[in-house]
């Protein structure tokens, strides 16, 4: 027959109260996301995606494309998407903002542009079609049909994002 002793029970209350006293501690001071269309002025544009140095156009299980997401001020009635590969290239017509403040699409490269390195830009319109502003990736993404990829099945507006430390690219807040 075995019994507990007195100091098995007070280290399991001291590291049970540790515990305790640590989730408060992180619980007043965890981060929280802004909402996608918080993070825009007025008039300007904010590319969310992509920027990363690599875009997959491997299956995700939906789909082949890549994931263009954008937010915008109240300023903003449409978005161009462009892709810059030594001279800009409209991806598709331009979208309309929605009340949310974002603008989700998809691009299927060219699979001429498989491995190649291409600079994303979101360009701003505002109603009679005047470029109010515009966004571009922090740097080049490479066009890859071998990367790993991922769908999110939600709206990009429900996600969130966590702006990056110092300015720059929004980091997604899953």
């Amino acid at each position: 027959m075995s019994s507990s002793s007195g100091i098995k029970k007070g280290l399991a209350i001291s590291a049970v109260s540790a515990m305790a006293i640590v989730g408060v501690g992180l619980s007043a001071s965890s981060a929280s996301a802004d909402s996608i269309p918080t993070q825009a002025g007025a008039n300007n544009v904010v590319l969310v995606a992509p920027t990363a140095t690599t875009s997959s156009t491997a299956n995700d299980g939906k789909n082949t494309s890549i994931h263009l997401v954008a937010e915008a001020g109240s300023g903003v009635s449409q978005i161009q998407f462009v892709y810059n590969n030594g001279s800009d290239h409209n991806i598709g017509a331009p979208v309309v903002v929605g009340t949310n403040g974002y603008v989700d699409s998809q691009w299927t490269p060219d699979a001429v542009l498989n491995n190649t390195a291409v600079t994303i830009s979101a360009v701003g319109l505002d109603g009679l079609g005047n470029v109010v502003d515009t966004a571009t990736a922090p740097a080049a993404t490479t066009i890859s049909p071998g990367a790993n990829a991922v769908n999110l099945s939600t709206t990009p507006a429900t996600i969130g994002v966590y702006p990056a430390p110092g300015g720059g690219a929004h980091l997604y807040g899953i």
